[in-house]
């Protein structure tokens, strides 16, 4: 696959390939690991409300909303009143630079070990990154795993909800699932449920959809790690084809097969509100995918579909190229703006599938992850390669 390189990136092409006698290189996925990073600073502002008891700004990126130190100074005292004995609550640059680094010096003292970013990083908004962001978020959520906070949905209490907008819970399964359903009846404040590595079944998935089906608040839905299965996507499905207000749903990690793919898809069909939708390491085959594209055709809001670690190989893809083929019959392009397919057992041809269909259709895609797949790349053998294209997506040789 030859590239013709443009001057204005368009869609970004990550690819994972194996030269001559190289072993093939372990990829991680740019998309998931932003999808991570939001999970964690959502974990980590839920955190510090539920023990400061103070809001953190929603309208601001977080790191902004921390970087005078006033929070992670009430945090700190919350953790272990007194650690820090004084801090400026209405800080100028210097001031607000002392209370970070009075945060920092509290930080061991509170059984945390690692301090990984320096206090400049954080009060100087021109060094915010994804990576300043990663480091601090890490040193937030250490303070949670040693002060062991933990809600008590396995003893039947039920979480104020009277000033919380995002919930993220771990360790409930199916009994905690309705304790939470519960207490969710009437909801009109919390906006992201992320519910992680909790062994949750069909069975927790059906309490939450009987409740979720009528709830008008919430925009994200992640059940990252869990064991819905085909009996927990068909709940979801029934949720897509009633909701209005879901915009993400995360189903990585959830034994989702071709007939709980089928089942999603259906949901999909009428569903006028989700943009995102991540499947990723799942079960389901190029059968499902194809099932699922189909169902797509009529969608005009999915912006996000990641199918990452789902092995579709060259026949999904093939379905895929349909599918933006299709919708871009009238002229107007695709929704889609990110496709992961990293570790789908791709190779050349289903490479050259997509590359023909970019060239011969208008797309709005901006990122399209072909990581960690079987396909070759001749000029980078070996390497993680990106290539740019210009807005007409010209590929030569493809």
């Amino acid at each position: 696959l030859c590239v013709v390189v443009m001057p204005r990136p368009r869609v970004r092409f990550l690819v994972g390939t194996q030269g001559p006698g190289s072993e093939r290189r372990s990829f991680h996925c740019s998309a998931f690991r932003e999808q991570q990073l939001a999970i964690d600073a959502a974990k980590a502002r839920v955190y510090m409300e539920t023990r400061t008891g103070v809001d953190v700004p929603l309208d601001v990126p977080l790191l902004e909303a921390l970087q005078d130190g006033v929070m992670l100074c009430k945090l700190a005292n919350a953790v272990q009143p007194g650690v820090i004995s004084d801090f400026v609550t209405d800080p100028k640059p210097p001031q607000a630079l002392e209370n970070v680094n009075n945060f920092l010096m509290a930080v061991p003292r509170m059984g945390v070990e690692a301090t990984p970013f320096e206090a400049s990083e954080l009060v100087n908004r021109g060094r915010h990154t994804d990576a300043v962001a990663q480091r601090v978020v890490h040193v937030v959520l250490s303070l949670m795993e040693q002060s062991g906070l933990r809600t008590s949905w396995v003893q039947g209490h039920a979480i104020p909800l009277d000033e919380v907008t995002t919930i993220y819970q771990e360790g409930i399964g199916d009994p905690g699932a309705k304790v939470l359903a519960n207490s969710l009846k009437g909801n009109t404040l919390v906006h992201e449920l992320y519910i992680w590595r909790d062994s949750l079944t069909g069975v927790g998935a059906k309490a939450l959809t009987e409740v979720l089906i009528r709830d008008e608040c919430i925009r994200v839905l992640d059940l990252y790690m869990n064991n819905i299965g085909d009996e927990g996507a068909e709940c979801m499905g029934d949720l897509l084809k009633a909701s209005t207000a879901l915009m993400t749903l995360g189903l990585y990690g959830n034994g989702i097969g071709n007939a709980g793919v089928a089942s999603l898809g259906e949901g999909l069909k009428g569903n006028r509100g989700l943009q995102s939708l991540i499947l990723s390491h799942n079960t389901f085959t190029a059968h499902g995918c194809r099932v699922l594209c189909a169902s797509l055709r009529a969608n005009k809001t999915l912006t996000s579909l990641n199918l990452m670690g789902n092995k579709i190989e060259d026949e999904g893809v093939r379905a895929l190229g349909e599918l933006l083929r299709s919708q871009a019959a009238g002229g107007v392009p695709s929704p889609l703006t990110h496709l992961i397919l990293s570790g789908c057992g791709i190779t050349d041809e289903g490479s050259r599938i997509l590359a023909q269909i970019l060239k011969e259709f208008p797309s709005s895609l901006c990122v399209l992850d072909l990581a960690a797949n079987k396909a070759r790349v001749c000029v980078a053998p070996a390497v993680y390669f990106f290539c740019y294209l210009d807005d007409q997506m010209t590929l030569d040789g493809a």
